[in-house]
């Protein structure tokens, strides 16, 4: 079961996707490409997955740290999606890292941003 947090912040990470605020490229394998040039001031590239995508939308509770976005004191990525969205570690790797869901290889900005929100309909993992 989602929590109201994991529902709101998940949907406003689709929603900053599909605005085109975000990253003017998207590869779900890559967090950002700091060899694309800051074309936000965030420290950040043009090339993406949805994960950094979140220092671009929170810029105050995320950062990148050598081209992997972190949320405050966490270790690694995976952590921080997780305390961040309040969701499971095993959620955080379903929702933003390859092969770990049934996404195509290299899925577009579209799939996964449908992927989120279909986790987010369903209330969580498939069963």
């Amino acid at each position: 079961m989602l929590t109201p947090l994991a529902k709101e912040r998940l949907l406003a990470l689709c929603d900053f996707m599909e605005s085109g605020k975000g990253l003017d490229e998207f590869d779900y394998n890559i967090f950002y490409d700091d060899d694309k040039g800051d074309k936000t001031g965030h420290l950040c590239g043009t090339v993406g997955c949805a994960l950094g995508h979140a220092p671009l939308l929170w810029p105050d509770d995320w950062r990148f740290v050598l081209s992997i976005p972190l949320h405050g004191r966490a270790p690694s990525p995976s952590m921080s999606a997780a305390i961040w969205f309040d969701i499971r570690a095993d959620e955080a790797y379903y929702l933003f890292f390859p092969g770990r869901n049934d996404l195509p290889s290299k899925p577009s900005k579209a799939h996964v941003i449908n992927h989120i929100r279909e986790y987010v309909e369903r209330g969580g993992m498939p069963e």
